[in-house]
C-alpha cells in the first residue's frame, strides 16, 4: 500500500481507509503518510469523504490542521451531496476528533440535518444528536423530540452504545423530557442493561442525574449492581460521573456497591477536576471512607493542587471541610496561598465557600479575602444564594474581621432581601 500510494483513486483510498478501520488497525507511520499524502491531491464523493472521517474518527488518527482544512473544504462543497447515512458518520466522526468548525459552517450542518429529519434511522438520529451536542451545538427540540418518538416505537431498534449516547446528549443540551416520552427512555435503559459496558453505565447515570430524572428505585438498584459488577472497567472520569450523579441524585448506594467504587479508585489517577467531583459527591452523600483511602485521595490532591481552577478548588475546598478531614499545616497553608493567589478568580459563590471551609476549618485566609467577598456582596448584580450569604455571615464571625460602613450596610441589606428564603 505504501509502495502503490501515488496510484490509488479516491474510492481505493476511501476503502483503505474503511478497511483499516474495520480491522482497527492503526498503520505505522510511513504508511498513514503515504495516504494521507495522496488525500491532499485527490477529489472525494461525499460517501468517500464520510468514510475518510470515520475511519480517522475510529483509528485515532488526528492528521494535521492544514490536511484537515483540505479536507473540510471538500465537505463543504458536498454537503448538499451527503444522503442521510453519510451525513450522520461524518457529523459523528468531526465531532469524535474535535474538529473545530467554522460558525457559518456548524449553523449549515445544524440546518441540513433538520431539514434530513425524517430521513434519520433511529441510529443516525442518535449519532446526529450526540455530535452536536459533544460540539456545544443544540439541534432544537423537534430534533430531539424526533429521537423521543423513535426510542418510543417498540420495533425501532437502538443498540446500548446508541441509547447510551443518546441519554448523554439529551442531558447536555438540556431539553427537558417528560412523561411517557421519559418512561418510554427508562424502559430501553432497563432492557439493554445486560449490554452495557462500565464507561456507557457511567454516560447514563451521569444523564439521569443531568435531567433530574427520578427513575424508578428497582431500576436504579438494577443499574447499581450493573455499576458494582463493572466497577473494575471504570476509568477515571467514568468514576467521578458516576460519583457526581450519585450525589446529585442524593443516593446513597448500599455498601457493597460503595465499597467497589471506592476500591477503584484507590488504583486511578485523577485529573482536579475529576478529584473536585469526587470529594464533592462524598461530602453531599455523607461517605467517610476509612482513613488510608482518604490519605491517598489527599496525595493527588496535593501533586494536582496547581492544576485546580477557581471552581474546583472552591468546590474542593468546601468538600473536606463539610468532611471534616484533617489537613497537616504545610498543605494548609498551601491551600490558602492558593486562594489568596485566586481571588480575583473566584466568583461570589466561590468566595463565599472558600471564606466558609477556611472558617470551618479554624483557619483565616486574612483581611483581602474578607474585603473581596465583601465587595461582591455589595455589588448588586452578583447573585448570592440564601445558603451562600448565611454562611459568608457565619464565616465572617467565625474569623473575627470587624466589618463596618458601607460594606456592613450592604451585607444587611443583602439579609433583608433574603429573608424569606431562608431555612
Amino acid at each position: 500500500v505504501e509502495h502503490e500510494a501515488r496510484s490509488f483513486n479516491a474510492q481505493d483510498l476511501a476503502s483503505i481507509f474503511w478497511a483499516l478501520a474495520k480491522m482497527s488497525h492503526h498503520p505505522k507511520p510511513a504508511v498513514m503518510g503515504a495516504l494521507l499524502q495522496r488525500a491532499r491531491v485527490l477529489s472525494f464523493s461525499a460517501q468517500a469523504l464520510a468514510m475518510i472521517l470515520w475511519a480517522l474518527a475510529i483509528i485515532g488518527e488526528h492528521p494535521e490542521a492544514d490536511w484537515m482544512a483540505s479536507l473540510l473544504e471538500q465537505v463543504k462543497r458536498e454537503a448538499l451531496s451527503f444522503g442521510a447515512q453519510d451525513f450522520a458518520t461524518a457529523l459523528w466522526a468531526l465531532a469524535t476528533i474535535e474538529q473545530d468548525l467554522e460558525p457559518d459552517f456548524m449553523e449549515a450542518l445544524l440546518e441540513q440535518a433538520r431539514g434530513n429529519l425524517l430521513r434519520f434511522t433511529g441510529q443516525e438520529l442518535a449519532m446526529v444528536l450526540w455530535a452536536f451536542a459533544a460540539m456545544g451545538q443544540d439541534p432544537g427540540w423537534e430534533f430531539v423530540r424526533a429521537l423521543l418518538l423513535q426510542l418510543e416505537e417498540k420495533h425501532v431498534e437502538f443498540s446500548a452504545q446508541d441509547l447510551a449516547a443518546s441519554l448523554w446528549a439529551l442531558a447536555k443540551v438540556g431539553h427537558k423530557v417528560e412523561g411517557s416520552l421519559m418512561a418510554a427512555m427508562l424502559e430501553r435503559v432497563r432492557n439493554a442493561l445486560p449490554s452495557f459496558s462500565a464507561h456507557y453505565l457511567a454516560k447514563i447515570l451521569w444523564a439521569l442525574a443531568r435531567m433530574g430524572c427520578s427513575a424508578p428505585s428497582d431500576l436504579m438498584a438494577a443499574l447499581l449492581d450493573r455499576v458494582e459488577h463493572e466497577a473494575r472497567s471504570f476509568n477515571a472520569q467514568d468514576l467521578a460521573s458516576i460519583f457526581w450523579a450519585l450525589a446529585k441524585m442524593s443516593h446513597h448506594p448500599k455498601p457493597a456497591v460503595m465499597g467497589a467504587l471506592l476500591q477503584r479508585a484507590r488504583v486511578l489517577s485523577f485529573s482536579a477536576q475529576a478529584l473536585a467531583m469526587i470529594l464533592w459527591a462524598l461530602a453531599i452523600i455523607g461517605e467517610h471512607p476509612e482513613a488510608d483511602w482518604m490519605a491517598s485521595l489527599l496525595e493527588q490532591v496535593k501533586r494536582e493542587a496547581l492544576s485546580f481552577g477557581a471552581q474546583d478548588f472552591a468546590t474542593a475546598l468546601w468538600a473536606l471541610a463539610t468532611i471534616e478531614q484533617d489537613l497537616e499545616p504545610d498543605f494548609m497553608e498551601a491551600l490558602l496561598e492558593q486562594a489568596r493567589g485566586n481571588l480575583l478568580r473566584f466568583t461570589g459563590q466561590e468566595l463565599a465557600m472558600v471564606l466558609w471551609a477556611f472558617a470551618a476549618m479554624g483557619q483565616d485566609p486574612g483581611w483581602e479575602f474578607v474585603r473581596a467577598l465583601l465587595l461582591q456582596l455589595e455589588e448588586k448584580h452578583v447573585e448570592f444564594s440564601a445558603q451562600d450569604l448565611a454562611a459568608s455571615l457565619w464565616a465572617l464571625a467565625k474569623v473575627g474581621h470587624k466589618v463596618e460602613g458601607s460594606l456592613m450596610a450592604a451585607m444587611l441589606e443583602r439579609v433583608r432581601n433574603a429573608l424569606p428564603s431562608f431555612s
